[in-house]
């Protein structure tokens, strides 16, 4: 049980963190905690350590790929025009997406679900007015910049658990003793 306080201490006060970055010196570049806490679930839910680090920005980043050039698609070509936006975004949605699921036979990209988390969060970023304009554009408005939350959010689960494992070693808990720095 006591992990689990550990945990709880490390991962709110990081969130904290998280959440005052976002909202206070990064919000001037459009930041947002939303996708910060999915880099950190894809950590988590890839078992940790960096091996959980590696499998997470594989996958979020393979769907936030996948995303961008449903949008393109959707935006750039004209098709849009002949079968209206709404038809021509279903078909480049599903036919992205169609991939990002195929390629789950890779081992490396064996998770579709987190992929589908990056996937989604570049939709939500991206908005639905002039998406196309802000693919293309290289600008801190680019939804292709969810990259780097993401990334954020998966260091962040990796410092709450290096973290955590500190609190664990020098910090007892009622009815502990303390790690010395010396003994492992």
């Amino acid at each position: 049980m006591s992990i689990s306080i550990y945990r709880a201490v490390s991962i709110g006060a990081l969130g904290g963190v998280a959440a005052f970055l976002a909202e206070g010196p990064a919000a001037h570049y459009g930041a947002q905690l939303f996708p910060i806490l999915i880099g950190w679930a894809g950590y988590y839910h890839f078992g940790g350590k960096i091996e959980g680090v590696k499998k997470a920005l594989l996958h979020l980043l393979a769907g936030v790929v996948l995303a961008g050039v449903a949008l393109a698609l959707s935006t750039r070509l004209p098709y849009g025009e002949t079968l209206g936006a709404p038809a021509w975004t279903a078909i480049a949605v599903a036919i992205t997406l169609g991939v990002l699921v195929f390629a789950s036979r890779l081992s490396a990209l064996s998770d579709f679900a987190v992929a589908i988390l990056g996937y989604a969060t570049l939709f939500a970023l991206a908005g639905v007015s002039d998406r196309g304009e802000r693919i293309i554009a290289l600008s801190q408005d680019n939804p292709i910049a969810v990259a780097v939350p993401l990334l954020a959010g998966v260091i962040f689960a990796l410092l709450s658990d290096y973290l955590t494992e500190a609190l664990q070693r020098y910090v007892p808990l009622r009815g502990q003793r303390p790690q010395s720095a010396t003994s492992a």
